[in-house]
């Protein structure tokens, strides 16, 4: 019988879903290298570093940032239940200019470095990459491994005289903001067009705010959001981009793709009943204190 206090670490979530994403890095690694694309095996070289990073930056904590699993699933499902429903509300809306304008503000168009590449790849790939791997990888550097190298360096220069205001919390929350959402953009978007940068920075800032904000300050005292939350909305979000049912008859194609379905249909239910079983007055307490 399973003793469910061994699932009293997030570890288990994060771990599941590194496995998840490598997966697909080492395949694009993999077929770049058999179809002499050096162009894909600097891709899966360039995200792969991204993840590399962040773990080692944040010395392998990284894997225990959600300290408890099944809340780490309530967070990544209600993230990726939200972010799909607002890309289907922006599907639904196209053509009605102003709402249009307010629901694709959270709406982020794929990244366009994999891009130019991913015409190339087997369909069934190229959407697992897509909907998985890149959200999990700018996850983990944008949302955590960037953030805690901008406070180790504001915390380190707060020592030096006149720079003591580089330890405020406050001050630190606002330039990751800035960093992170900055590089993010340039990074994601790729080249200069002012709608794609600004949902970029719009897309980024909310996730950091709902989740380094969120933890630090308790701007939302009813709602207690995990970083899985940031994970479940990305993906959530390229899923929506793509069409739900476009993905779930893609990932039926292949055996692997029935094991991600799986695994999200479990997270899910697990994520919901958590939800469920948290219920105050009608109000999710989504990773709320013991």
């Amino acid at each position: 019988m399973i003793n469910l206090d061994e699932f009293k670490s997030g570890s288990a979530f994060w771990l599941l879903f590194t496995l998840l994403a490598m997966s697909g890095l080492v395949y694009l690694g993999i077929w770049g290298f058999h179809n002499n694309n050096i162009k894909a095996i600097a891709i899966s070289t360039i995200f792969s570093s991204l993840v590399i990073f962040s773990i080692v930056i944040t010395k392998l904590e990284v894997f225990k940032i959600d300290i408890d699993f099944f809340k780490a699933c309530a967070s990544w499902f209600w993230g990726f239940a939200i972010f799909i429903g607002l890309g289907v509300a922006t599907r639904a809306l196209q053509g009605q200019s102003i709402l249009y304008s307010l629901f694709s503000a959270t709406h982020l168009d794929r990244n366009r470095l994999f891009a130019t590449i991913s015409s190339e790849l087997p369909f069934f790939w190229e959407k697992t990459i897509n909907t998985i791997t890149i959200p999990y990888a700018e996850e983990m550097f944008w949302l955590i491994g960037l953030p805690v190298g901008i406070m180790w360096l504001m915390n380190s220069l707060s020592n030096a005289k006149g720079l003591e205001f580089f330890e405020n919390r406050i001050f630190q929350f606002f330039m990751i903001i800035i960093i992170s959402g900055a590089t993010f953009a340039a990074f994601h978007v790729g080249k200069v067009i002012v709608g794609f940068i600004i949902a970029a920075l719009v897309f980024r800032t909310i996730l950091i705010i709902m989740t380094i904000g969120e933890q630090q300050f308790d701007f939302i005292k009813w709602f207690v959001v995990l970083y899985s939350f940031a994970l479940g909305a990305h993906m959530g979000n390229n899923i929506a981009d793509d069409g739900v049912m476009n993905f779930i008859l893609i990932m039926q194609t292949n055996v692997y793709g029935w094991i991600i379905l799986g695994i999200f249909a479990l997270i899910s239910i697990i994520g919901f009943l958590e939800t469920i079983d948290g219920l105050i007055p009608g109000i999710p307490d989504i990773g709320g204190n013991d």
